[in-house]
Parts: structure tokens; sequence; C-alpha cells
């Protein structure tokens, strides 16, 4: 019950309740239970915690078991996951409590031990309960301080990263609820200790009311932070002498962290202030070199200059305070020093022309005293306090609304790149300033200052940053742009940048002289640059890029024009971009190249936004309206766009790979005809949604379609082999780099509608029309349902284009089934399965079914044609598969047999590391037409690709099976009985490899539950056998002999000649064979049973064969036990059955466990061969006397009363039937039986005293007691007196009389 408690409000409780015998009458724990029992609801929650305030003593249980819960778990997780319902049951149940009845001392005491241990344990659930029950204890009641001290001592010492929040949330309701002021010193160490202690504190502090810990936790690090490492401390009563490792860096870190993000409040402020400066006037003073109290207080400068800025008042009124109260003029001087060189800075200093401080002139009003300040800070950047401040005035500086201040900024020139730290910033704020003076005529004389900015960045990775803000005004119309272009050009950055070095000389071969750069902005007098050049400036500069970029590698050119593309740019520079990759469209050669730069056009065109008409022209007139139109519009009209895409559009040319193959597909490579498919589809889809959209240039796009059209697809088949790409995007889920969208592909459709329309049937070969009615198919089988439906109106154009063809019965049965097919994306399957169902049956051909033989005949060539494309390497992989998909329920011997050749390609792809999930699932569809009603086919065909299949470990994803696994699965008792012998010995040694050899842990298990369920030959398995016998180097007793005697040979050591692979081989084929219940020609086996116990016993250490020789032992013992003794010489004669090897195993093994399974053996051997076994009885008996009469174990006794049943009627049987025998040798029973008798006589003394009487007992009452009685007791007389009595003592004399007179 108390396992069930914390699913109180479930039915599941209910029904355990109602299984209880529960009464009210008696005192137990559960009995309030009872009103559960008999309504059948559930028990809510307030009633469970009314329950436990009434009855403090089942809150106590709870506690307790959650305590023992933990510790029945620690085993399983340390985390304990399992156990939150626990835990969220702990903690509700204790805050209802809580909050329902008032909390007495009795509560409180009951609950603390276990928040003491919640506290304690690394649990973080358990953990995180304790941490809401102590934040609503701290609400509800008014703790002792004592007790609070050691509950924040105990969290703080316990506190896990992982819960820091939820720790500092407990300390911050703690310090705010109740009468707690300090945090010992104990506390604040490991608080301190924990690394994003900053990072949690602060959110928590801006969030919830956090004064009293603030003030509390400052109190300690202040000092902690500022004392010096080195200082020593004469007084013991400071909190800060006692603090280890102060004044560290890290605890200044922390305490700078926090003044800056916690906003105290007000009159916590100079508390804190007063504090610092304190400890700082304290320290200080320590140090009697001036250098040393200047890097004292060095290290609090930014802190100080913080607080200042946040809490200027607070400041003043310390410092104030200070001078005032100082002691001593030591205090007062270094106030004074600490004020001169941490406060008054050169931000306050006064600037001359304002007669202000620094800091107030910077944010004046007037824009020539925020001039002035800028250039005195300039002048005086060596007595800055710090970088920050400099990096703040300089950004601030440059985002001014007024030019001249903002040029008063700029005159640092390159030195700005060094005195702003926010490299970053400083680049945005620059790009700012070029849009501005761009826009702006009043700020025109700017541009040179800032380009030359710009262009004195001194590092190299800020190069393309740099020429992608630059980009815009490359596109020039007039000289005014031509002088920047010249200045930028003739800068640092042209020296050192690739493509600018290209373009500068291009544009000086253009200019046919070198480019003069107007002169630096610094300069007072200019002289105006002058251009020798033609009227077209815009197109110059983007002839002289291209061929710049001509001039870089293809690696440098590719890698800037993806940095281009994904750039943040205006309209303008996106132009010119595209112009740049237009011309270089008509300066590179090869088909890659072109395919690259055609992609990157589309996804620059697609950036674009453009507003207006246009209309296809030549390039030169588009680059002269978009300049117009950028530069006086401020648009961009789709001028550029259709006369660009008509030039990509004339530069496109097929591959010839693409023309010589039906199927087109992307690869996902970077070679150029997977370009040239990404650059059409994306372009067809550019091109078609413009022509869609209501667009007053909407007919230039249709006729700039219809064009490329033409000219990229001159013939028809070409279209529709795109087309298909498009069609049938949605087989290939595999491929997600060529994105085909619903409307695109719907637009494929209807323009494949309208061709076929206009397509003349003798205009398209067998071959096309085969790929074009085949993407239409599956294309039927897409999810969307409008997609479906302009497929099979597609087929249905081409099916009264075509009348009667091979294809005419599927594409009738489609039109037939439309309305299913609409409605389900599967229905194809079933269309394919009833076409295709009657495909191995034969129908004789007569006069009246002549029209039904016409149609078969169509069924049969539609469907080679389908397995041959299927088995055509040229095909792609996904329209393998989907057509496999399409044709899964048509089953067939043509279909199996056309399959299999396929089946052993893809295996070998797959193994040559072409580790396709396609490929992977072609194979598996394959591998399931291994139908047991295609046997012969298998038989014939299909056994090698099946080896190949068992041997193939292919693995495409860790959690699916391999194909060798898969394989496995498949051969079912119903396919393995349909093959021939042949075939299934093949399958059974392979199987019996991968055991073996399979590195996969699920391989052997798996194949070992398969076997369980084949009906396996005898034959077979003993062929198995021989093969591992055959492996061995010794063949014979004689040969093993031969070795031994050869001493002067050194003989290397080896290892286990028994766990050699033949060996192990040897044990998964026993072993396989132990779990058989039915094994045809068992009889076979024995044989080779024998040869192989004969093998491990001529071995030197065939001790370590132990576990072989049990195995041999069984198998031997169940085929006896199944031969009948008629069929005894028939199936097993005498000569195979080789005893002495048996008794020769027995005594030369000391495992219990093989003597056990060889003496049954024996038994079994007793009644087929009982005249073989009476030669080496005494050999056996010997042994039992020496060995397994000693034993106690019911086992033991077990196999001795197995062994007298059948062996002692068998002697008397031997004896009789036995006619000629030696002189010397007794043919009566009476005789052999008493030589049996006397070995258990001789063992009497070691037979356990217990065991004594029943086996004696046993013993004379198979042999008969009228007859073998008397013998008994004589023989034990005759013990007694030849060699001495049998027992020692007294006692043990009582006994042997008392076993005397039982045997009576």
């Amino acid at each position: 019950m108390l396992c069930m408690l914390p699913y109180s409000e479930s039915k599941i409780f209910v029904r355990v309740v109602q299984l209880l015998k529960l009464n009210s009458k008696l005192a137990t724990k559960w009995d309030w239970l009872e009103e559960i029992q008999k309504s059948g609801v559930h028990l809510s929650r307030s009633a469970l915690v009314n329950h436990c305030r009434t009855d403090p003593g089942f809150m106590a249980l709870i506690c307790d078991t959650v305590i023992k819960v933990i510790k029945a778990q620690e085993s399983v997780d340390e985390t304990m996951p399992q156990l939150r319902t626990w835990f969220a049951f702990y903690m509700t149940t204790a805050i209802g409590v809580m909050e329902t009845g008032g909390i007495k001392e009795e509560f409180i005491a009951m609950i603390l031990p276990h928040i003491s241990q919640g506290l304690k344990s690394s649990i973080p659930n358990y953990k995180a309960a304790t941490y809401m029950i102590i934040a609503e204890l701290f609400h509800k009641v008014t703790l002792k301080d004592k007790l609070l001290t050691t509950l924040l001592n105990t969290i703080c010492k316990y506190i896990s990263p992982r819960l820091l929040t939820e720790a500092l949330s407990c300390m911050l309701l703690m310090f705010q609820s109740q009468n707690i002021t300090g945090l010992s010193k104990r506390a604040f160490k490991r608080l301190c200790s924990q690394p994003a202690l900053v990072e949690t504190l602060v959110p928590l502090c801006n969030q919830y009311k956090s004064d009293k810990f603030i003030l509390a936790l400052l109190e300690r690090l202040i000092p902690a932070a500022i004392k010096p490492t080195n200082c020593m401390t004469s007084g013991s009563d400071s909190n800060e002498s006692d603090i280890e490792g102060g004044g560290s860096t890290e605890l200044n870190v922390v305490l700078h962290r926090i003044l800056s993000d916690v906003t105290l409040e007000e009159g916590q402020d100079e508390v804190v202030i007063r504090n610092i400066l304190d400890k700082l006037m304290k320290y200080s003073g320590k140090f009697e070199r001036e250098e040393a109290v200047k890097d004292f207080c060095n290290k609090f400068t930014v802190t100080m200059r913080m607080l200042e800025s946040k809490y200027p008042k607070a400041v003043d009124r310390s410092m104030e305070d200070i001078l005032e109260n100082a002691e001593s003029d030591k205090t007062r001087e270094l106030m004074e020093q600490f004020m001169n060189q941490m406060v008054f800075s050169v931000q306050h200093h006064l600037v001359p022309e304002s007669s202000a401080s620094l800091t107030l002139s910077l944010n004046h009003r007037l824009p020539t005293v925020r001039q002035k300040a800028t250039q005195y800070l300039l002048k005086n950047l060596e007595e800055a306090p710090d970088d920050d401040f400099v990096n703040d005035v300089l950004l601030n500086r440059l985002r001014d609304d007024d030019k001249d201040v903002v040029k008063a900024a700029l005159e640092s020139g390159s030195k700005i790149w060094g005195l702003v730290t926010e490299k970053d910033e400083l680049m945005k704020v620059l790009k700012l300033l070029l849009e501005k003076v761009d826009t702006d005529s009043g700020w025109k004389d700017m541009m040179l200052p800032v380009l030359e900015v710009l262009c004195s960045c001194e590092e190299d990775k800020d190069d393309h940053q740099i020429l992608l803000m630059l980009f815009p005004f490359f596109l020039i119309t007039d000289l005014k742009g031509y002088e920047y272009v010249a200045f930028v050009l003739n800068s640092p950055l042209a020296k050192r940048h690739t493509l600018l070095k290209h373009v500068s000389k291009s544009v000086q071969k253009t200019l046919g002289s070198p480019i003069k750069s107007p002169k630096s902005p610094k300069s007072p007098r200019k002289k105006k640059v002058e251009y020798k050049g033609d009227d077209n400036l815009a197109e110059n500069m983007i002839d002289s890029f291209g061929r710049g970029l001509m001039a870089c590698t293809e690696l440098q050119r590719d890698n800037m024009i993806i940095e281009w593309i994904s750039a943040d740019l205006d309209g303008r520079g996106q132009c010119f971009i595209l112009l740049i990759l237009d011309k270089l469209l008509s300066l590179v050669k090869t088909q890659k190249e072109k395919a690259f730069i055609c992609l990157q056009i589309i996804h620059m065109i697609k950036k674009l936004e453009i507003k207006g008409d246009g209309e296809i022209t030549t390039i030169s007139k588009a680059i002269v309206t978009t300049c117009n139109q950028i530069f006086k519009e401020k648009t961009i009209s789709f001028t550029l766009v259709l006369s660009v895409l008509n030039r990509m559009m004339a530069a496109i040319t097929l591959p010839k790979k693409l023309k010589d193959v039906n199927y087109w597909y992307y690869h996902g490579n970077t070679n150029a005809e997977d370009q040239i498919l990404v650059v059409l589809v994306e372009m067809f889809d550019y091109i078609l949604d413009k022509a869609t959209q209501a667009l007053t240039c909407a007919e230039s796009f249709r006729d700039l379609f219809k064009e490329t059209v033409e000219v990229v697809f001159p013939d028809s088949d070409l279209l529709f082999r795109f087309l298909g790409l498009l069609w049938t995007k949605h087989c290939n889920t595999t491929e997600t780099k060529l994105v085909v969208s619903l409307p695109l592909q719907a637009r494929a459709l209807q323009i494949g509608k309208i061709h076929l329309q206009e397509l003349r049937a003798d205009s398209f070969t067998e071959t096309d029309w085969t790929t074009a009615i085949l993407n239409l198919l599956l294309t039927t089988s897409s999810s969307n349902k409008t997609i479906r439906e302009m497929s099979v109106q597609c087929l249905q154009i081409v099916q009264n284009k075509m009348e009667e063809s091979a294809f005419s019965p599927v594409i009738k049965k489609v039109l037939r089934c439309l309305p299913e097919i609409v409605a389900d994306p599967e229905f194809i399957e079933s269309v394919m399965k009833a076409v295709f169902k009657s495909m191995d049956e034969e129908k004789e051909k007569t006069p009246k079914k002549k029209r039904q033989s016409l149609t078969q005949s169509n069924k049969e060539e539609a469907l080679t044609m389908i397995l041959d494309v299927i088995s055509d390497k040229s095909t792609p992989h996904f329209i393998q598969k989907s057509l496999l998909e399409l044709i899964k329920h048509c089953h067939s011997r043509k279909i199996l047999t056309s399959l299999i050749p396929k089946l052993q390609q893809d295996l070998k792809a797959l193994e040559e590391e072409n580790k396709s999930t396609v490929l992977f699932d072609c194979c598996k569809m394959i591998l399931e037409r291994f139908d047991p009603e295609f046997g012969e086919v298998i038989d014939s065909d299909g056994i090698p690709v099946l080896m190949a299949a068992l041997k193939s470990a292919v693995c495409i994803d860790d959690n699916a099976d391999t194909i060798q696994q898969f394989t496995i699965y498949m051969i079912t008792k119903d396919l393995y009985t349909s093959l021939k012998m042949e075939s299934q010995k093949k399958i059974l040694s392979t199987l019996y490899s991968l055991w073996t050899e399979s590195e996969n842990p699920y391989v052997p298990s798996t194949i070992r539950k398969i076997l369980r369920h084949l009906p396996l030959d005898g034959s077979h398995v003993a062929d198995e056998l021989e093969q591992c016998l055959s492996v061995s180097n010794v063949g014979t007793l004689r040969e093993a002999k031969r070795k031994k005697s050869r001493p002067s040979e050194i003989v290397k050591p080896k290892e286990d000649e028994f766990e050699s692979l033949s060996w192990q081989r040897v044990t998964v084929i026993l072993e396989s064979v132990q779990e058989k219940k039915k094994l045809d020609n068992y009889h076979v086996l024995l044989p080779v049973c024998f040869n192989l116990m004969s093998r491990i016993l001529e071995s030197d250490d065939h001790s370590s064969g132990e576990y072989i020789k049990q195995l041999i032992l069984a198998l031997i013992h169940h085929v006896c036990s199944k031969v009948d003794v008629d069929q005894t010489q028939k199936l097993i004669p005498e000569q195979t059955f080789n005893m002495e090897l048996i008794v020769q195993c027995v005594r030369s093994s000391d495992n219990p466990q093989t003597h056990h399974q060889a003496l049954l053996v024996l038994t079994v051997a007793a009644e087929l061969y009982p005249e073989k076994l009476l030669h080496n009885i005494m050999s056996v008996f010997t042994f039992m006397g020496d060995t397994i009469l000693k034993q106690d174990d019911a086992y033991s006794f077990h196999i001795i009363s197995r062994i007298l049943e059948t062996v002692i009627p068998a002697l008397v049987t031997a004896c009789g039937q036995r006619k000629r025998v030696h002189r010397t040798v007794s043919n009566k029973p009476e005789d052999v039986i008493t030589m049996v008798i006397r070995v258990f006589v001789d063992a009497f003394p070691h037979i356990p005293n217990h065991r004594r009487l029943m086996l004696f007992t046993k013993l004379v009452s198979i042999e008969g007691d009228v007859s073998y009685l008397w013998r008994t007791l004589l023989l034990m007389t005759e013990q007694v007196v030849s060699k001495g009595p049998v027992v020692d003592n007294e006692d043990e004399s009582s006994e042997k009389v008392s076993f005397h007179l039982k045997m009576f």
C-alpha cells in the first residue's frame, strides 16, 4: 500500500484498496480507507492531506518510506529519475499539511531530520523537493536563529550546481522572511566556490526582493576581495582577517559583476561604498611605497568608476565623510590620492573651449562643443582612464547627428582601429555612415574620410566585410563615383586584397593609364581626378570585376561568391553582384563552372526586392536602366532579372551524361550534371512562380519560359525526363538538397499535360513512353491528393495517344479506379496487384479468348518493362525502390527470377561502402519475395545470392537490423523444406559459419532460435562435423604417437587446441542438435561422434575439452535412446559403437558431469549391446567404486540406480547368450554379479552412512535377494576377515551390526 500511495488519485489505487480486507473496528493504519473501498471513488489529495494533518504518525510513515524507497533503488541509478513521482508526492503532501493546518512544533521536529537528509542527498529531484518544503516552512513560521544558521550552512555546504537557482531562491526567502542578517564564514566560502554564482544570482535579485541577502553577501565579499594576499593583519577580531585567499582576482571579479548588475536600494548603496572605501584606505596604509599603493588601487579602478556612474551622490557623500572624519593626515592624503588617481581622470578634465569637464562636453547640446571635446580627447589619449572609455566615446561620436563631430572622430584615421576595442560595432557604425553619406546630399563631402578609415584597416580578416560594404559604390554612373572607386583601388586595402589587385589592373587596361587617386581628405588642396574611359562607367566596372575574378583561382573565386550571396546587402550592392556574376558567366569555360555561376545567379535573384514592370533586353541596356532606377527612383525593376535569366538560359547546355540516361536524378555531388539539375529546378521554380503571379510582366516570364523549354530541351524526350525528376521527387525522401515544392510539382504536371496533348504518338520511342508512364504511375503514390489526380489525368491523355500498348491494361485499370487512387495514396499498389495477379497461370489460347490472350501478352510485356527498369544499372535507386513498392503485392516466378540478379548487384554495391538507405531497402524488398512457393526458382538461381545476403553484415543504422539478420529471419521452416537437400545443406553450413564467426552479438542468438524450428537432417549435421574433423592436423592415434616420439624437436607453445575456430564450430553444431526434438537420420551421427571423442582423447590437453565431451556423450545418449532394440543392428551396427572409448572417457576424466553423461550412455548401451558391455563391466564398476559411490548428492545416487537397473539384467542376458569363453573365465551370471557386488563391498567404508542401506537394498533387489543376499553378507564378512575391520570404533561397529540386521 505504501508503494501505491503516490498514485492515490488514480483508479489503480482504488482497485488495490478493494483487494484489502479492511475493518474499521481493527486498529490498523489503513482502516480509514474503508469508505473508498465501498464507494470506489479515488482518494482525493485534500482527504490524504487532512489525514496526515490529524495523524502525524502517518505523515512520518510517508517520510520514512521515501528513505526506504531511495535505499531500494540505489543500485539501479544514482539520479533515480524513476522516483520522481515519489518525490513529488512527498513534497506536495508535506506542503499541503503546512498550508491547511497550523504548523506545530511536533511537525517541525518530525520533518527536520528528513529536510536535513534531503539537503545532503545527491539525488536532484529529492533535493529539489526539500527546497520546496523549506521555502514553505520559511513562509509559514519564524524559526530560531540557531536553527536558521544550521539550515543555511547545510544548504551552502551541499549545494548542487544543477540546483543552484533553487538553493539561492531558498536563501533569498530565508533572509526576507526570517530574522537572519549575516552569512557565516563557512556558508560564504561554499557559496563563492560555485562557478555560476553571479550568472544565477543576478536574475534572481533583479526579479525578487533581495536587499538583505545582498547586503549580507557583500559584507563578507568586500573585505575578502579587497584584502591583499601578502598583507598581514595583527587583529583577530575583524571578519576579513579570518578569510583565506582574500584579495583573489576571482573574488574581485565576482564583486564587480554583482555591483554592476544588481541595483542597490537607497541607503544600501552608501553603506556598501563606504565599506569599500574604508577597506581600501585601511589596506593602502599598509604599503610603504607609492608605487605599491598605486598598483593596489588600480585593481579597483573599474569597480569604483562603475559605482561612480551608478551612484554618484553616494560616492560623493562617502568620500566627503571620510575626508571630514579622517583621524590622521595620512588617511586624508591617501583619500585625495585615491580620488585623483581613480575618479578625477581625463574625463573630468576641463576642456578649455567650453570650461566644462570632458564628459559633459562630449555630451553637450552644441555640436561645436562636442567637436572640440572629441579633438581634446584624441590629443590626450595617454591620460584616458581606460580603453572602454575611449571606445565608447568614439563610437558615440561616429553616431553623432552632426557631420563636423563625426569628422572630428574620423580625424584619428587608421589609429581608430587600435582605439576602438569593439571592432564589429565599429564596422556597423561605418556601414551606417556610408549609407547616410550616400543618401544625404549634405554629407557627400564625408565620403572620402569614411573610405579612408575603412580602407586603412590592417586586419586581413575584415577585408571581406569591408569589400561587401563598398560594393554598392562600385556601381557608378558619374565621375564623382569614379573618384571614390579610384581612392579605394589605390588604398592599402586594394594592395592587400587579391580581387581588388586584379580589378585595379583590369581598370588600368580599360583606361590605358594608371589610376589616379584623389588626395587624402586631410590635405587642404585636392586635385580633380581625370577619367579617360568611355561613358558606360558601370559596365566597365562590372567587366573589370568579372575579369578580376577570372584572374583568381577557382577555389578563391567560388568562396568569395558564396560569401557575397550570403551577405546582407542593400539592393544596389545585390544588383552589382548579380551583374558581376552575369559577366563571369560569359567568361568561364567549363560546364561545372557555368552551372555553379548560374546557381548563384538564381540565389541572388531570389534575394532581390523588385518592383515595377520589365522586359527582356540586352545586358547593356539593362545595366543603364537599372542604374537610372536605383539612383533616381530607388527601385529595381524586372528588366534586369529578365535579361540576366535570358542570358543564363542561353548559356545552359545539357551534359552528355544527362542525355544518355532515361531517368534524371540528383546525386548530391558537385559535378556538372548535379549542378545543372539544381539550376534547372531553381530556374523553373522562379520563372513559373512569377509567370503565374498577377504581375504586369507575367507575360514576359511566360515568353521566357517557352524560350527556355525550346532552347534547353530541344527534344520532347529531354523535357519529359526533366519533368519526371519533378514528378517523382516525393519518392526520393533521402535527398534534401534538391528542393521541389508541391506548387512546382503541380506546375510540372500541368506542363506535362499540355505537352502530352500537343505530342504525336510516333514522336516518342517506346523507351521514352515507358519512362514517362512509369513516372506518372509513381506520381499516383504522392501524399498530395491534387498531385495524384493530375497524374491520372496525364495518364488519360497517354492512353488516348497510344490506344493499345503494353501499358494499356495498367492505365485502363488506373482510370477505372480514379476515385480510389485520389482518396488513397497506397491504392495504386492494389491496382498493380489486380493487373498482374495471374502472371503464372497458363491459359489456353483459343479463338474465343483472342482478346484475353492479347491483354495477357500486354501485361507480360508491361511487367517485363517494369522489371527491366528496376534491373537497369542506370535507373536511380529511389526509382527502383518506388517501383518495387509499386509491385510489392505482385508475386510470380518471373518477378523473382528477374530480381535475383538485381539483388546480387545491390548486395555487391552495399559491400563496396555504398551505404545507401534506399539500396538497403531494395535488398530487403527483394529478399521478402523468397517465398516457399518459389522453392524451385530459389534452388536454381537464388541460393548463391541468398548465401551472399547471409554473409552481408552491412548496417545502415545502428538501431536497425543488418541484411544478414533480415535474411536469417527469412529462413523459415516452410522455406527451408521447399528447397532441395543440397540447398538445405548449404544454408545450414552458412548458418553454422555465421554463428561461429559473426562479430554481431545478436546473430548467434537469432540463428539459435531459427535452427530450433528447422527440420534438420542428421546427414547434413554429420557432414558439418566431418569437415571440422578434417581441419585437425593429427589424423590417427599412430600419427599422434609418432609426434610424441620426437623429443629433439622444439615444440612451440600454442594456444588451447579446443579454442580454435574448428572446435568452436563443433561446439555450436552439437549445441544446436541438443535442442532438436526431431532429427531425421539421427543414427548417422553416431560414427562421427565417436571420431570426435577419439580425437579429443588423443589430444595432450583433452581435459580442456570437457564441455565438448559432455555434448558428444549427450548426443550419443540421445541417439541410442531413440533406437528400438529390434532395429539396433540395422541402424547402429555393433562395430560402430565404441564401448571402449566410452570407458576410456570415464576413466580419463575428472569432471563429475562427464562421468554422469558417460554412465548414462552405458546404461543405454547395456540394453543394445549386452555382450559388448560384459567385456568392460568391471572397469566401469571399479571406476564407480572409486568415484561416484563416494559422492553424497541425489543426482549421483540416481545415476547409480539407473546403471544397476539397466546393467545387471543386461549382464545376466549376456552371460546366457555367450557360448564360447576361455577356460579361466566363468560363464555363469552368479560369478559375474558376485564380482560386481565385491566392488560395492570394497567401497562400503567410503559410502555416506545415510545412503548405504538404500544403495545395497537397491543392489540386492535388482540382483535377487534369494540368490544374492547371502553372497553380499558373505563378501562383507570376508572383507572383515581378510582386510581387517572396516570400522575403527564402537559406534561405527554398532552401526555396522545395525546395517547387517537391516539387510536381513
